[in-house]
């Protein structure tokens, strides 16, 4: 089992400062590489060779996304990959601020990932970005699960614009600028979480660990990412899809 995260020296100015459990290396050498092969890691494909290493000490690269390759120890990623006091005290500064009059309400982190998804050559890779529907859909399935509570949506977005336009709604909240630590710090420790595309979405998702909707489209298929994208290898089963 990996019990610490670890940075490359080129990292160790940020990683340290973000979670509690970082270690950098100072001699790579000790450490046999495995990185995965392709652009298949990259749009969750699980290598079964990472799921019976031998050695001791083994840096692997690659993106790793699927939840796979940690599924029999999820508690024990999530108590590793906490946040540093200094992450966690911002964080919750910021939500105590906003929720200050809404003590008692269940607390759903929402990730909206719009700008790099929309421009440049992403559409063409087979990135696809959900629009107000798809939002509609998770709120009403979220307060499907707690019909006697009420709930406060806080979102995280790099779009406040098409946010403020689109879900304006006295019980959803936009979270103030601040580095994306700090937002991802506020989302995992929200009770559920509702995603719309990204590692940065799906980390948050899985630390939070309470119900997650995600964005069914978010890799189109018969595109260049699309084709060794696999969903059921990147989401876990209990996560709930939802269309636009």
């Amino acid at each position: 089992m990996i019990t610490h995260s670890v940075c490359r020296r080129e990292d160790q100015n940020q990683l340290p400062y973000t979670y509690r459990n970082t270690l950098c290396v100072q001699n790579a050498q000790d450490h046999e590489r495995e990185r995965g092969k392709s652009m298949c890691v990259h749009m969750a494909t699980c290598h079964v060779i990472l799921l019976n290493l031998t050695k001791a000490n083994i840096s692997i690269g690659g993106y790793l996304q699927s939840y796979k390759y940690f599924e029999d120890y999820a508690d024990e990623v999530r108590q590793e990959f906490l946040f540093s006091d200094s992450i966690a005290n911002e964080a919750y500064l910021i939500v105590h601020n906003l929720i200050s009059e809404r003590k008692g309400n269940l607390f759903v982190g929402v990730h909206i990932r719009r700008g790099d998804f929309l421009n440049g050559g992403n559409p063409k890779l087979g990135y696809g970005v959900p629009e107000k529907s798809y939002f509609s859909k998770a709120f009403k399935w979220m307060q499907s699960k707690f019909p006697d509570r009420n709930i406060t949506y806080l979102v995280a977005s790099d779009d406040l614009n098409w946010c403020n336009d689109n879900l304006k709604s006295d019980n959803v909240l936009a979270l103030p600028n601040a580095p994306p630590a700090i937002h991802m710090a506020i989302l995992s420790s929200c009770d559920h979480v509702i995603m719309s595309g990204g590692t940065y979405g799906w980390w948050s998702s899985f630390l939070a660990g309470g119900y997650v909707v995600y964005f069914k489209r978010f890799m189109s298929k018969d595109t260049t990412f699309g084709a060794s994208f696999n969903p059921e290898t990147y989401y876990p089963p209990l996560w709930t899809g939802k269309e636009k």
